[in-house]
């Protein structure tokens, strides 16, 4: 035991001194001296990334979370094609007036001005008006149309006191209407037979004024009562005065009113 003391402190001496002698010492230094080099290194490639990126707190909104991206790389900012200005309504407008022959004393840019305006807005104003009147004057044809092909009326009412014949067109507006009291007949002498032929005949004869012969093509004649002046108006028809109406006619009707029960009836007169 003593001897393997004896060589292992002789050997651990011999190790000592190696070291410690001044043909190892630079090499120590060295090693030694490279941890500081490579920690100085690297503390100032941080501050440069420091500088460049600066740290952000973590945000859990979208807007900070985009500004906690790092930037673009100047590479692919570099290698992008420029993207061209969105063109604006403005210089649209301005190309569009370039475009337009200028008139003597006046630029292209003046064109937009008050008196292109106001000339635009009375050319449409004047185009409505237009299309309007044009307009009015197919519906007043389309109804001028109906009105020759549609059905006329003459309506005959005879009673036994006084005789009625209107006469209106095929939509029911009324064109005349007439008694024996308006060609001068009074009292008791508007229920006569003479009284309702000269109403038939004056009827015509004002038919024949207002050309209603030839604008229309088809008339109904509607008989309604039972007094004199029904036998008086059909005879006119059918005798000279009506001779330029009887070919219109296409219908004749008979709207006399007949009751069924009904009130009780005037008492009949009786006479002697």
């Amino acid at each position: 035991m003593e001897k393997v003391s004896a060589g292992s402190l002789r050997v651990a001496r011999t190790l000592v001194q190696s070291i410690t002698s001044p043909a190892l010492r630079p090499t120590f230094r060295f090693m030694s001296s490279t941890p500081s080099s490579y920690s100085s290194t690297s503390t100032a490639l941080r501050r440069s990334c420091a500088a460049a990126h600066p740290i952000r707190l973590f945000s859990s909104t979208s807007t900070a979370r985009n500004a906690d991206r790092p930037p673009a790389s100047d590479s692919s900012s570099s290698t992008a094609a420029p993207t061209p200005p969105r063109p604006s309504s403005a210089s649209l407008m301005e190309g569009l007036a370039d475009l337009l022959p200028s008139t003597p004393g006046t630029s292209g840019s003046s064109l937009t001005g008050q008196a292109s305006t106001s000339s635009a807005l009375s050319a449409s104003a004047a185009s409505s008006s237009t299309l309007t009147a044009s307009m009015d004057d197919i519906d007043s044809m389309k109804n001028d149309v109906e009105d020759m092909l549609g059905e006329f009326h003459l309506a005959i009412y005879a009673h036994k006191h006084n005789t009625h014949v209107t006469f209106s067109k095929p939509n029911g507006n009324v064109i005349m209407s007439m008694s024996t009291g308006n060609i001068g007949f009074k009292r008791s002498h508007r229920g006569t037979y003479d009284a309702a032929y000269q109403l038939g005949a004056a009827t015509c004869d004002r038919m024949y004024r207002g050309n209603w012969h030839k604008n229309m093509h088809k008339m109904r004649v509607t008989l309604r009562g039972f007094g004199p002046g029904r036998e008086a108006i059909t005879k006119v028809l059918l005798g000279q005065e009506g001779k330029l109406l009887r070919t219109k006619i296409t219908r004749v009707a008979d709207t006399t009113r007949l009751k069924f029960g009904g009130t009780r009836s005037p008492r009949p007169r009786r006479l002697g």
